[in-house]
């Protein structure tokens, strides 16, 4: 859901119902991509996903699962049949031909392989980017890892020096209940002349806003009035399958922060990463903050170089086998340099 942020409304576009699936012991370190598979096939299993039933019918979608979804043994004998198929030659030489069995961890275009093999049009969307310099990266805005401000309109802030990349606005750092016994900070006095937000992979935000359908923010926002903190809107599209070297998650929409005249102050992803167990979301859930550094992603965490987008284009109707020759070749649709 929204919560309304310094001088602002907040708006969040989101994907209908998705189940989450997390990593267990037996596929942790190399199962998220397989996860996220999972969490893809739950919301096309679901009745109420949205987009249009006649083009992509749960029946054809329940009949190759038996309308569940699939544990990861048949993701992987799934992924191996596109193989023997002839899709996606060049992943399939890379990973030496064979899953099953095995701890070899997936990326974007084995998913779409999967997927477009079982008669989805999953579509791969490229975003590069250059990994920015150590002077760039302490231009970055710095976010509160306590209370998720972000920025953090202060003088100053804290960083830890036993936690990687963990910083706590004054508030948050003097109410010590996000820190940890003998942990040592950092207290960071930022340069004024390089407190601006980095614009590396601002396409990726913009392109994940207009994809789930979000408008922009004098439309959003017309006919509200400032005593409205918030508003969650329905998508009719497919989550997104979000992938960068090493790891994965899955993007269930998006969220963006507007001054009431329009303007945007800040735009979130909203991630599911099988990284992080049931148990320990739900008692991430039953603090109204700690939740949102595992929920939410800005700007400034994005600081991989590449990053990749796989989404099911429920617009169009489900291929039938003998016309798949043409989408057996993984390209990106779409590629964004930043």
């Amino acid at each position: 859901g929204g919560s309304r942020e310094a001088g602002g409304a907040v708006v969040s576009v989101v994907a209908r119902r998705v189940t989450m699936f997390s990593s267990e012991r037996a596929d942790s370190g190399w199962g998220c991509g397989w996860r996220n598979v999972q969490m893809m096939i739950s919301h096309l299993l679901d009745p109420d996903r949205g987009g249009d039933a006649q083009l992509v019918p749960l029946s054809s979608v329940s009949s190759r699962w038996g309308g569940r979804v699939p544990d990861i043994g048949a993701l992987q004998d799934c992924l191996e049949a596109a193989w023997a198929a002839g899709f996606d030659v060049a992943g399939r030489e890379q990973l030496g031909g064979r899953v099953k069995g095995t701890k070899k961890w997936i990326g974007a275009t084995e998913c779409a392989a999967l997927l477009r093999f079982c008669g989805f049009r999953a579509e791969i969307v490229d975003f590069h980017g250059n990994a920015p310099s150590q002077h760039q990266a302490s231009a970055l805005v710095v976010a509160c890892d306590g209370c998720g401000l972000s920025p953090i309109n202060f003088a100053s802030f804290f960083r830890s020096l036993s936690r990687p990349d963990f910083d706590l606005c004054p508030a948050c750092h003097a109410s010590k209940q996000h820190q940890t016994p003998l942990e040592t900070w950092d207290r960071i006095l930022p340069d004024p002349t390089t407190r601006k937000v980095a614009r590396k992979h601002a396409s990726l935000m913009d392109f994940v806003w207009r994809y789930f359908g979000g408008r922009d923010g004098a439309s959003e926002l017309r006919g509200q009035d400032e005593n409205k903190a918030s508003q969650v809107v329905q998508s009719g599209k497919t989550p997104l399958y979000f992938q960068h070297q090493g790891h994965s998650r899955t993007v269930v929409g998006v969220q963006r922060c507007y001054t009431f005249k329009g303007d945007i102050l800040d735009t979130k992803l909203l991630i599911l990463d099988p990284s992080t167990s049931s148990a320990k979301l739900e008692i991430l859930f039953s603090n109204n903050q700690l939740w949102q550094k595992h929920i939410k992603l800005s700007l400034t965490n994005l600081k991989q170089e590449k990053y990749q987008l796989v989404y099911v284009d429920i617009t169009r109707r489900l291929m039938e086998p003998h016309k798949r020759d043409a989408f057996k070749v993984l390209r990106a649709i779409e590629s964004y340099d930043t």
